[in-house]
């Protein structure tokens, strides 16, 4: 790793603070619950704008970290006054004022003394150190560095990069593109015309895996050319986007890993990609986040230090670490039926979860994410045709939630006590063409009991069909139910 290097102000989303987590007091950072591959980042407690270094997850253990503001600048010579009659010395300078305090941050260092001058005016006070509060420290990549406009108080951090090539190094098929190699940008699909500025359209992308496998997109002007950070923009077409940036996946495909850094995220997924079937493409009918900084794909899973390492590589070069700021993720992975596994990723402030995995058929099962704050379901996992069983999510917020799981086929286990504390109800056809199980469906209608929620005039609708039958204890909860307003529909009911 090379040494610090000292900049001038960034702004917008070229700033990349050095704090992972941000809580608001020593009790939150102790309920962070950080995992395998976060070692050695900091969180920054807002309480007194201390850093603490996480050193291990197992256990979690935090120590104290801390920064130093920047020296004051030196005080200004005093100017120089008449010699007296006699020649005596002059008188000595005044010592500059001590730098003043960042806002928030480290208290700038004292100015230096003024230099001795002859007898006239006081030196000036030292300059104000940097205020805390506004110094920020950015690790990039020297490529990254080598782009940036200076600014006054952001401090960057050269890191070595990662090698990507090794990934490929023994002949692993794949693929390899990022927006920042703007040589690899082509404003034609035969690659003969180059893109050299900020809104030049793109046409075709060339691989630097070594595999040669080049996105071209002949269907349209949707892929252009974006700076600060450098990025590869995909427009939608009334709302979709509708094949974009085909990919020239070889005939067998691949199966392993595909990183996608963006904007607003980036993740690591476990992938099976068949073009035998159809075609491939970057943004078929999704893409999770805006504007692209870095694709990969690799033949073959990745180690977790491997996809650390890669999604790091991404983020050096100006793309956002997972989605923690993202609030709406309305069809974020819509149709990506080649996820065969999804990453546990930060949707804390996640509110609208429309459509957001519809028809990831290859999804077998789902992590634990965060979904406390999400008050729209609607589509979420609809034909996640692969999906055996749920994980016991946070639906607190929750109040629409119709067609969220329709057409999961496979879908036998559904935890029960999910709805309990829901804040509305709307499950019009949210369980049709199903597989559940006995025990999940009872669980179902003994959690929508235990809501509370009545119709205040409108109906309310529960729908499944397929696997099991309500027991008893199902049929008891759903005749309370259709006690409170609501119109119920089970299987064999």
């Amino acid at each position: 790793m090379a040494e610090t290097v000292k900049h001038s102000t960034m702004t917008g989303a070229d700033v990349h603070t050095i704090a992972r987590w941000k809580v608001a007091d020593s009790a939150a950072l102790s309920a962070l619950v950080p995992v395998t591959g976060d070692e050695f980042k900091l969180a920054l407690n807002l309480e007194d704008n201390s850093f603490h270094l996480l050193t291990s997850v197992s256990p979690i253990t935090w120590i104290a970290a801390a920064m130093d503001g920047v020296d004051g600048a030196d005080g200004i010579d005093g100017a120089a006054g008449a010699t007296g009659a006699t020649g005596a010395d002059g008188a000595t300078g005044l010592t500059g004022d001590t730098g003043l305090t960042g806002d928030t941050g480290i208290q700038g260092v004292a100015g230096t003394e003024g230099a001795t001058g002859a007898v006239g005016p006081d030196g000036a006070a030292g300059a104000d150190g940097i205020a805390g509060s506004d110094a920020v420290w950015t690790k990039v990549t020297q490529a990254f560095y080598n782009s940036l406009t200076p600014v006054s108080t952001t401090f960057y951090i050269i890191v070595d990069e990662f090698d990507m090539l090794s990934l490929f190094s023994s002949g692993q098929l794949g693929a390899w593109y990022e927006a920042i190699d703007i040589s690899t940008l082509f404003q034609d699909i035969d690659a003969t015309i180059p893109v050299t500025a900020a809104g030049d359209v793109i046409h075709a992308i060339l691989d630097k895996s070594g595999n040669g496998i080049s996105i071209e997109d002949s269907r349209s002007d949707r892929m252009s050319y974006k700076v600060s950070p450098s990025r590869i923009a995909i427009e939608k077409y009334f709302g979709l986007y509708n094949w974009v940036g085909q990919i020239l996946v070889p005939t067998g495909g691949w199966t392993g890993t595909m990183v996608i850094a963006t904007e607003q995220g980036t993740a690591s997924y476990g992938v099976s990609i068949d073009t035998a079937t159809e075609d491939y493409y970057l943004a078929r009918d999704s893409l999770p986040g805006t504007d692209v900084i870095g694709v990969l794909f690799r033949d073959g899973v990745l180690s977790t230090e491997e996809k650390n390492e890669v999604e790091w590589y991404f983020e050096m070069s100006g793309a956002t670490a997972s989605y923690g700021n993202v609030t709406d993720f309305t069809e974020f992975w819509l149709k990506r039926s080649e996820i065969t596994s999804f990453p546990l990723i930060d949707t804390s402030n996640g509110t609208d979860f429309d459509s957001a995995w519809t028809g990831c058929t290859l999804l077998t099962s789902f992590p634990l994410i965060d979904t406390s704050s999400v008050l729209n379901f609607k589509y979420a996992w609809k034909d996640c045709t692969s999906l055996t069983s749920f994980p016991p999510l946070n639906f607190t917020n929750g109040k629409y939630f119709y067609n969220a799981w329709e057409g999961c086929t496979s879908l036998t286990s559904f935890p029960a006590n999910a709805f309990d504390n829901i804040k509305g109800a709307d499950f019009t056809e949210s369980f049709l063409n199903t597989n559940l199980d006995q025990a999940s469906i009872d669980g179902i209608l003994v959690s929508l009991v235990a809501s509370g929620i009545e119709s205040s005039g409108d109906y309310i609708f529960f729908e499944q069909s397929g696997g099991s039958s309500p027991s008893s204890v199902g049929n008891d909860a759903a005749a309370t139910l259709s006690s409170r307003g609501w119109i119920i529909y089970v299987t064999g009911g």
